[in-house]
């Protein structure tokens, strides 16, 4: 079925002179599709026919069976994103469609992480620019501000309010502590969060990462706070040497 929707969605927008542009990002695009994996669609349309070709990848959809969810996340003028299931297909199968108009998207050469798989594109909307060497100083003192609040955990570690306790702790310490995990490891990524972490971080630092996310009492949460700022820490100076 998933080959199936790729091939006919491929024939029939490429048929229209109005759409530039079909690729698929995600998992067909760096070839780690599984029985779980979803699809992402983008399609660069002329200006004018985005109603159109938003019905037309309706019509498309539904004659596979009846589609059972269809809604829009994003809704712009130059821009809508609308995520499509079909009935009887596997509920993981959901089709992410992102319409853009007269535009497409910019690739970093050789990247291994977020690449696309192009099925068509007639007016070049799709760009690959060289890798560039991110210089994150600014944003490591917006880090830092956030995390010089962690503050918040400990007081409510001494009151004894565990759910306060926890929220403040991924807010304060790990947020941040993911976000300059991803500069180490992924820097033309830093705001991917949890996004396939498991497969984009070596395995020592995802079953690293993993143990600050479990406690059972506040005492352990505590003792995770202070690694966890300790990491932070250290990796800020690896990211800025």
């Amino acid at each position: 079925m998933r080959q199936q929707i790729i091939d006919t969605l491929e024939f029939v927008l490429g048929s229209r002179d109005t759409v530039l542009a079909l690729w698929l990002e995600g998992a067909d695009s760096t070839d780690t599709v599984d029985e779980y994996s979803d699809l992402d669609f983008s399609c660069a349309v002329m200006p004018g026919y985005m109603d159109e070709i938003e019905e037309l990848t309706r019509d498309v959809l539904g004659s596979f069976d009846v589609l059972d969810q269809d809604f829009m996340t994003v809704d712009e003028s130059d821009r809508r994103q609308i995520v499509f299931h079909i009935a009887n297909t596997s509920p993981y199968l959901m089709i992410d469609f992102d319409l853009l108009v007269e535009c497409g998207s910019t690739f970093y050469r050789n990247d291994t992480i977020e690449k696309p798989q192009v099925l068509f594109d007639r007016a070049g909307v799709i760009r690959y620019i060289d890798e560039i060497t991110p210089d994150f100083t600014n944003r490591i003192l917006e880090l830092d501000e956030i995390v010089w609040q962690s503050a918040r955990i400990e007081k409510y570690i001494i009151r004894g309010n565990l759910l306060e306790a926890f929220g403040y702790y991924q807010k304060y310490i790990l947020q941040p502590l993911l976000e300059i995990l991803r500069m180490r490891y992924t820097p033309l990524h830093p705001d991917y969060g949890i996004v396939h972490i498991s497969r984009d971080f070596p395995a020592r630092v995802v079953k690293q990462l993993e143990a600050l996310y479990v406690f059972s009492n506040l005492d352990e949460l505590e003792n995770n706070c202070r690694e966890a700022l300790g990491w932070y820490y250290k990796t800020k100076i690896e990211v800025l040497r």
